[in-house]
């Protein structure tokens, strides 16, 4: 066994050492709420964090792993640790819909999820040199790229028209009523991955053309309230360019603040809040990620009905699954007589406590989403095949795979939101950028070089 093996086999192992620990602390689980457990559950989530931090700082100092984290903290530990001994009906939690006897358990069940990431995302690892990174000189033609930025600009009109802008601003004021229609709903199956295939594409080509069109409709977007594609556009830019440029440590998190805060201040407008408001919380500072802190309850509500019902087998997760085809989640639903809140952890959630057809939307949780749909076992498995899937893209983009610099660069751009949403957010996304890739580059010749040491 070679020096490097021995490496990455004693980086694994630390966070095998981990995984046993989270898997003790879960099993071993009080199955009411203890402050003192959750802390400790909190704690070992730190170690493990930082180690896999430290472990991975030389191969990017922002990427998949760090925004992951952040935004899995956030939707895990903030409220069982220090918001519920002071707060229980903090915000959405005044929609109880399930015992705070599952908090610690459910809590435990996040500790051994993130230690499978770790296990995951270690299995295979290798720190490369800086001289050793790559980045992709151009993913399509010049000739290409216009056309992308064309028919980027027709979508966008086409969901103006068809009543997109509305609504958003319906969706996130609370305002009206937030009604679509088929045109929208087509429409933007495509816009939201064309954005992120022009992104890439912009990130790897040289020129400004692209950046002015992306720059102008996520302002547009931004100006309706909703934060979803802009945040991940926003994802890709800051990570590539930050590797690219070889952005320090220090920048590189007051980039990430400045942005957090922003964020939160539009989430908090968008709902007719304003600023002043939040100083009168004694919670105020948690105001800021409250959108995150929410889906601690979804991951408990989510445990609570899996104890006392059982998993959905998959049917829960449907609806991301079959996103990428335009209406059959619908054509599933109608055949099957399956009733389309059955069909998204974050729609079952809302209707055990609302019913069905109730505008408010409680959301989900990734490991609530998960253990819903295929229990235990699934977490495990799903866990670590993340952490797998993640590294062994990021390390084959960096040796010229183009079509893993897609893979990874899309998994990244939902790292946040697929902490507080679906294990399966990034799913459509994935599979229509990698089909307008291999359409750009249909009958080009595969050895052509694209790739150039940073």
């Amino acid at each position: 066994m070679n020096k490097e093996s021995c490496l990455i086999n004693k980086k694994c192992g630390l966070h095998l050492f981990f995984l046993l620990i989270s898997l003790g602390m879960y099993f071993g689980s009080p199955m009411k709420y203890s402050q003192v457990y959750c802390i400790i559950l909190f704690l070992l989530f730190v170690a493990n964090s930082f180690l896999l931090y430290v472990q991975d700082r030389k191969n990017e100092p922002l990427g998949f792993n760090v925004l992951f984290t952040i935004s899995f903290f956030l939707v895990s530990y903030i409220y069982p640790v220090f918001i519920y001994p002071i707060m229980p009906d903090y915000s959405m939690f005044a929609y109880s819909g399930f015992s705070s006897e599952v908090i610690t358990r459910a809590t435990a069940l996040a500790n051994v999820a993130y230690a499978v990431y770790s296990v995951g995302y270690t299995r295979n690892f290798i720190v490369m040199n800086i001289g050793e990174k790559a980045i992709p000189i151009c993913l399509i033609s010049t000739k290409q790229n216009d056309r992308i930025i064309a028919l980027e600009i027709i979508l966008f009109v086409l969901i103006v028209i068809a009543g997109g802008l509305e609504f958003f601003s319906d969706t996130y004021s609370g305002e009206g009523e937030a009604n679509t229609n088929a045109l929208f709903r087509f429409t933007y199956t495509f816009f939201q991955p064309l954005i992120l295939f022009g992104c890439l594409v912009d990130c790897t080509m040289k020129g400004f053309k692209n950046s002015v069109v992306i720059f102008f409709i996520i302002l547009v977007l931004l100006s309706t309230g909703t934060r979803t594609l802009p945040l991940c556009v926003m994802s890709v830019y800051l990570c590539y360019y930050s590797l690219r440029y070889h952005l320090s440590i220090q920048k590189v998190f007051v980039t990430l603040f400045v942005a957090f805060v922003f964020l939160s201040l539009i989430g908090h407008w968008r709902g007719g809040g304003e600023l002043s408001s939040i100083s009168d919380n004694e919670l105020a500072l948690f105001d800021y990620a409250r959108d995150f802190i929410i889906c601690n309850r979804n991951l408990y509500a989510i445990y609570d009905h899996v104890n006392n019902e059982s998993i959905t087998y998959g049917i829960s997760s449907l609806s991301y699954i079959l996103a990428p085809i335009p209406f059959l989640q619908s054509f599933v639903s109608f055949l099957f007589d399956i009733p389309a809140y059955n069909m998204r952890s974050e729609s079952l959630t809302s209707y055990w406590v609302l019913g069905e057809g109730n505008p408010l939307g409680l959301g989900t949780h990734i490991v609530g989403d998960i253990y819903l749909s295929f229990g235990f076992i699934g977490v495990l498995f799903l866990f670590y095949f993340l952490g797998k899937i993640v590294t062994s893209s990021r390390m084959k983009s960096r040796m010229g795979s183009q079509s893993a610099f897609v893979i990874y660069y899309i998994l990244l751009s939902g790292a946040i939101f697929m902490c507080r949403g679906s294990f399966f957010y990034s799913l459509k996304n994935l599979i229509w950028l990698l089909l307008f890739w291999s359409i750009c580059n249909y009958g080009h010749v595969k050895n052509q070089t694209f790739y150039k040491s940073i």
